[in-house]
């Protein structure tokens, strides 16, 4: 018997004997209705695929089974028709599990007629394609993501979490960095935990340990006495029992896991959970390949390649900033400019190899001495600048005293010393380059003056210099000028 010549001998609220005997133990779900589409009987496939017993749903409407009343009205009604001889006839229809899920299902519905060929219900089997609609599903918002003009590089990979996490049913969802024996989480997007960026586990006490181990995607779908004792172990300590990821390897170097987990048990991953988390892995891969590639030309543009100081571009933009900030307040913004000195003679009689040892060992021992919430610029082949902003012209020159000490104190072979010049953003500047223009005028001074020593633009100690000020506006230019003056 085909299903498409299936006869009953009349038609009854109760599955004849002829259909169940053909269907009962057909391998896919197959579902009767009579001629209103009200569930006569189904087999035990088709109870398992949507939840219900044959129990709860004998009697009542098919539109209950159906996700959506469009696809009862246009899709399933349409083949339903009791005064239309349908053939055998296929569709997808989105059904819904009884836990509310939603299920694809290719459907090959025909009549089913009585022995004298009159039309007296329909039946249906339904194929599950759902992990295919999913995938495909998936794929088409990974591509908007990715493709978006919008979003940035960490919304895209965040946005990526967020499907992964509505893909797999998982409320966690984790990009690590990887170094050492130490886990650190870069980005996160979850559910209910407060993972946020920055926080750090022990490498062994995460399901990540494994998924580096194998250098493939790894998977847990639930935790009990036939596990490993390290995924059990892992398990305890966390609370967590289901958990899919893979290794990140970003521009050919392992960099990191990729991770999906939750505390609640699941159905065991499938081929397209794999599938769907490779395509995850890929897309958040080459994100944080463009990320770091930024990053690298972001450091090129604003990080000295030798010393590690910002380069002269970031020292203008600061600069810039910090002078806009004292005409708007009236806070108070201090620059120290200082010159290694008689540098020219280092790469004359040691090699232009040891003045970059030099150079580098002044920027790291000044900027140890500024510490974190301090920058230090390189703005010429051995001049550097220190911005200090909400301080006095005092604590300005303590510090650039502090740091000629330290530059003083290096043990390179040979004395190392350097001059500095300091000066406030005085309210009669312009520009920030009279600003500038004051804060040289006191380094040369200090060179002029017998070099390693700190000079403030106020005549402390004196500007012994020759030639006038240049700075028409600044506040002590009249000062400055007879003092140069009477030199």
């Amino acid at each position: 018997m085909t299903v498409t010549d299936t006869h009953l001998t009349a038609p009854s609220p109760c599955a004849p004997r002829a259909f169940v005997d053909a269907f009962d133990q057909f391998p896919e779900p197959v579902i009767l209705t009579d001629l209103a589409r009200r569930v006569i009987w189904c087999n035990a496939h088709f109870e398992n695929l949507l939840g219900y017993d044959l129990s709860t749903v004998q009697g009542t409407s098919t539109r209950s089974l159906y996700a959506n009343r469009q696809d009862f009205d246009h899709i399933g009604g349409k083949r339903a028709i009791p005064k239309r001889d349908l053939d055998r006839r296929c569709y997808t229809a989105e059904y819904r599990h009884k836990d509310g899920s939603k299920i694809f299902a290719e459907t090959t519905s025909w009549p089913v007629k009585d022995a004298e060929g009159q039309l007296i219900g329909f039946a249906a089997i339904l194929r599950d394609k759902t992990a295919s609609y999913r995938v495909n599903e998936a794929l088409s918002d990974l591509y908007r993501i990715s493709s978006s003009q919008s979003l940035t590089g960490s919304e895209k990979i965040d946005a990526i979490l967020a499907l992964g996490r509505r893909f797999f049913g998982l409320p966690i969802a984790l990009v690590s960095l990887i170094r050492d024996d130490k886990f650190t989480v870069l980005f996160s997007n979850c559910a209910h935990a407060d993972i946020p960026p920055t926080t750090q586990f022990c490498l062994d006490e995460t399901f990540c340990h494994q998924t580096l181990e194998t250098g493939a995607p790894h998977a847990v779908h639930q935790i009990d006495e036939n596990s490993d004792a390290q995924t059990r172990a892992v398990g305890d300590k966390t609370g967590l029992q289901a958990y899919i990821g893979l290794p990140l390897t970003v521009d050919g170097e392992r960099f990191g896991t990729l991770g999906f987990s939750g505390p609640a048990a699941r159905p065991a991953f499938g081929k397209a959970d794999f599938d769907v988390l490779k395509l995850c892995g890929a897309w958040i891969a080459q994100e944080l390949s463009l990320e770091m590639s930024y990053q690298a030309l972001t450091r090129e543009a604003q990080q000295d390649w030798l010393t590690g100081a910002g380069t002269n571009r970031a020292f203008r933009k600061t600069l810039n900033m910090a002078f806009a900030k004292t005409r708007l307040s009236p806070s108070s913004a201090q620059l120290i400019l200082f010159d290694i000195d008689h540098f020219k003679s280092i790469n004359d009689r040691f090699g232009h190899d040891r003045g970059d040892v030099v150079l580098r060992s002044i920027a790291q021992a000044v900027q140890e001495k500024l510490g974190r919430d301090l920058q230090l610029y390189r703005i010429g082949g051995e001049e550097f600048a220190v911005i200090l902003e909400q301080c006095d012209t005092q604590f300005a020159v303590d510090l650039a005293e502090s740091l000629r000490e330290a530059i003083a104190s290096l043990a390179l072979g040979f004395d190392t010393s350097a001059s500095f010049g300091v000066s406030p953003a005085a309210k009669g500047f312009k520009t920030e380059n009279d600003w500038l223009k004051c804060a040289d005028l006191a380094l040369y001074a200090a060179k002029h003056n017998g070099r390693n020593q700190v000079v403030t633009n106020n005549g402390v100690p004196s500007l012994r210099v020759s030639g006038k000020c240049p700075m028409t506006s600044c506040p002590e230019s009249e000062e400055c000028n007879a003092r140069r003056s009477s030199a």
